[in-house]
């Protein structure tokens, strides 16, 4: 069997080229490394970072989960990003690339620029008198980090390298986010993503209508294409938003694009398991008060709303009991009624 080593801080050994595992590493892969027991369908070791108590494991027996083998150490795979072909891989994931594409195809704001220098960024400014606030992203952040919002004095962070190129726009009143997931046979789901009062993505909402405007999925299509020609074979996500200029709805086809394996790829391993679509996928911070509850006690407080798999309709606990975070899918619900339940979970279980 195989071995796997979670490594949600892909981005980072990409850019950084250092793979070591150290405390805060840990953390993140604590936290996230349920998502591995939901997506890896084949039975195989998970050098696990977290400890699971009988009573999770139940839980996801019963949910018809394979449970993989567990080991601290030896060899293994990298399994959230592979990281065997590093050039390849920095290229494809890179917010560069995305931007070079994203420019060429006209998928992005007109004043969308990629910067290297103070020169270039100084010149920036000056031919956009009008433009207040921008946007900055370096071509390898994630969940908001490495992503600045700036004013007219453009004060650069020290730990952003020009020379390495970063990605300059207007600060864009965003108003929906979106994704889709396209595979290596060319299918696609798409979602819309949930963000919290502070901006950081919480979650999503798979969607079977087709994403307004019409030109969505040939869009997307185009961009696949586009990644093709680089070498990607299996799946990709791509992300998108709308957002308002003027008084007007204008969409951005192509914000970023992620080569390895996503949270988006995480709900559709959820829509293929549950068999439907009707899914909606939200995780957070919990509150302090929910720190040391058991299973039980969790799904006590979800009550009758808890997941009937005879109705196949309910709520059901992702997370294990003993990470920071609490994840919860919303299944079999419509769009109504899950808006009312985000609400409402959000206030009540989250920090």
């Amino acid at each position: 069997m195989k071995a796997y080593f979670t490594n949600f801080n892909y981005e980072l050994q990409l850019s950084s080229g250092v793979f070591k595992t150290d405390s805060k590493t840990r953390e993140i892969n604590k936290d996230f490394e349920f998502v591995f027991f939901f997506m890896e369908k084949a039975k195989s070791i998970l050098v696990n970072q977290n400890d699971y108590t009988d009573e999770y494991l139940n839980h996801l027996e019963i949910l018809g989960l394979n449970i993989p083998d567990f080991k601290r150490d030896g060899d293994y795979e990298y399994w959230w990003g592979p990281l065997e072909n590093l050039e390849k891989e920095k290229k494809i994931n890179s917010k560069i690339t995305s931007t070079g594409i994203a420019q060429r195809l006209k998928f992005c704001h007109p004043d969308t620029q990629i910067i290297y220098d103070l020169k270039d960024l100084d010149q920036y400014i000056k031919i956009r008198p009008s433009i207040k606030k921008f946007f900055l992203r370096t071509p390898f952040s994630v969940s908001g980090k490495g992503c600045f919002i700036l004013d007219r004095n453009l004060s650069i962070p020290k730990r952003v390298n020009l020379s390495e190129g970063v990605i300059l726009e207007p600060y864009l009143n965003r108003k929906e986010d979106y994704g889709c997931f396209i595979t290596g046979k060319g299918d696609y789901l798409r979602w819309r993503s949930i963000v919290n009062n502070k901006g950081r993505y919480i979650g999503s909402q798979a969607i079977s209508d087709e994403i307004a405007p019409l030109s969505y999925k040939p869009q997307m299509m185009l961009i696949y294409n586009e990644y093709m020609n680089l070498g990607v074979q299996d799946g990709i996500q791509i992300d998108s938003f709308i957002y308002t200029g003027n008084g007007v709805d204008k969409f951005y086809p192509l914000c970023e694009v992620n080569y390895r394996k996503t949270m988006g790829g995480f709900l559709n391993s959820l829509v293929l398991h549950f068999k439907t679509d009707k899914i909606t996928f939200l995780m957070d911070k919990k509150k302090d008060c929910f720190k040391g509850q058991s299973i039980k006690q969790i799904e006590e407080r979800i009550g009758h709303d808890l997941y009937q798999p005879t109705k196949g309709k309910g709520i059901i606990l992702l997370s294990p009991e003993n990470i920071g975070r609490l994840a919860f899918a919303f299944i079999g619900y419509e769009n109504n009624e899950v808006n009312n339940f985000i609400n409402k979970y959000s206030s009540e279980f989250f920090f």
